[in-house]
């Protein structure tokens, strides 16, 4: 009995930046795996057109039932009052003014870069980098240490869904140096919050 299924694919990042994951054979089992899933599935979502030209380039077996169905920003991410965000920012701990880093700390997010970037401007705002911290990937402090940025820097971590408005909504601005995304959902998110 053959069950019909339909597969998302968010992004191929293991198969495009092999180099960054921790070990050699974690790019061959994702793409076994991957192959397995789009091969059995009747029907494959991709969550962009960039992801859909992906897949079908590198995932042969996936052309004819594919389908683009955009992520959205959830109706929370939207602009909010100042006296909402002052609370929030404080319990945080954060300051007045901060540029916003909200992502995982994986290499091809490119964060070295922004930082080496960050050291060369001559600003007042902090740079916060904000989500996930996979502890394989210690490069971002080390280099923000190698560049002496530690006063300059607050790695924030994991944000609870309900405090994310506010952040993007304290921001100044949003960075993403991202080098490859499958949609890029924070970029989006900051937009709505304005």
């Amino acid at each position: 009995l053959q069950c019909p299924s339909v597969v998302t694919m968010y992004d191929l990042i293991p198969m495009i930046y092999p180099q960054h994951l921790p070990h050699r054979w974690s790019a061959w089992i994702f793409r076994v795996t991957a192959s397995l899933a789009v091969r059995s599935a009747n029907q494959i979502i991709a969550i962009s057109e960039s992801t859909k030209k992906d897949v079908t380039r590198l995932l042969s077996e996936s052309r004819g039932k594919i389908t683009v169905v955009h992520l959205a920003a959830d109706e929370r991410f939207r602009p909010l009052d100042r006296e909402q965000l002052g609370k929030t920012l404080q319990r945080l701990g954060l300051p007045r003014k901060y540029v916003l880093y909200m992502g995982i700390n994986k290499p091809h997010k490119n964060l070295v870069f922004l930082l080496q970037l960050f050291a060369e401007l001559s600003t007042d705002a902090k740079l916060v980098l904000a989500g996930k911290q996979d502890p394989r990937y210690s490069q971002v402090r080390e280099e923000a240490r190698r560049l002496r940025l530690d006063d300059r820097v607050i790695f924030l971590g994991e944000v609870a869904d309900g405090d994310l408005p506010t952040l993007y909504n304290g921001a100044e601005l949003l960075v993403f140096p991202s080098l490859y995304e499958g949609f890029g959902l924070p970029v989006l998110e900051a937009m709505a919050c304005g």
